[in-house]
């Protein structure tokens, strides 16, 4: 009677079995899973290192994949700094564009919308992103362009559309609520973007900022009586 052939012994070291879980668990992640775990940790890179520093081996052993992912998904890293600015905006201004204006009065619609866009813009993300546009601004091809339009532009519009709300109302007469948006949104930004952007807030900036929201609204509800 034939006997079945030993085994031939494996070589190499065997992955451990929670490297072999991790590995398959990045396999099943499903396009849209993966491109969302690529943007989170090139988010978070970009914010602790800079764009320049942040090599695609560091965003891949954050969060899997690959570079072949990277180029299939976003083409570069240019376009991965675009993806991960606009990720932002929309997760930040997405409740506020599906806010109804029906909902909130005056007072507590422009202290919503104006507190959810000045602490987006001096969050640390939003600082490094910000700055990293403005470095990348002449190396990229329209890429502020668009950034202005998914994100700023449509705030402004948002805001035009709810003073437009308030004048047919009669509660407000307001001659151009494009420009009255404009003036918002300079308005809440004040001094304190400008701080947080060259480094000179200071902690008590962070504690006032709750305040100095409430002051603006109050004035610019004033000025559009």
């Amino acid at each position: 009677m034939s006997r079945k052939p030993a085994p031939t012994p494996e070589t190499g070291a065997k992955p451990s079995q929670s490297q072999g879980s991790e590995a398959q668990s990045r396999r099943n992640l499903k396009a849209e899973d993966r491109r969302a775990a690529i943007i989170q940790a090139a988010g978070e890179l970009f914010t602790q290192h800079g764009f320049e520093k942040t090599s695609l081996d560091m965003i891949i052993a954050q969060s899997g994949g690959s570079k072949r992912a990277i180029y299939d998904l976003f083409g570069d890293k240019l376009a991965l700094l675009h993806a991960v600015a606009v990720a932002m905006i929309d997760q930040v201004m997405n409740p506020i564009f599906d806010t109804d204006l029906n909902l909130k009065n005056e007072k507590q619609f422009l202290t919503h919308l104006g507190s959810s866009f000045l602490l987006a813009m001096i969050s640390p993300q939003g600082i490094a992103i910000f700055k990293e546009l403005i470095a990348q601004a002449n190396n990229t091809d329209g890429l502020g362009t668009k950034i202005w339009q998914i994100g700023p532009e449509r705030l402004q519009q948002q805001l035009a559309n709810y003073l437009d709300h308030l004048v047919q109302k009669k509660h407000y007469s307001i001659a151009n609520t494009h420009v009255a948006s404009c003036q918002f949104f300079s308005l809440i930004k004040g001094d304190l973007h400008l701080k947080y952007l060259i480094g000179a807030a200071q902690a008590s900036d962070r504690d006032n900022v709750e305040q100095h929201i409430n002051n603006t609204v109050d004035a610019f509800l004033k000025l559009i009586r």
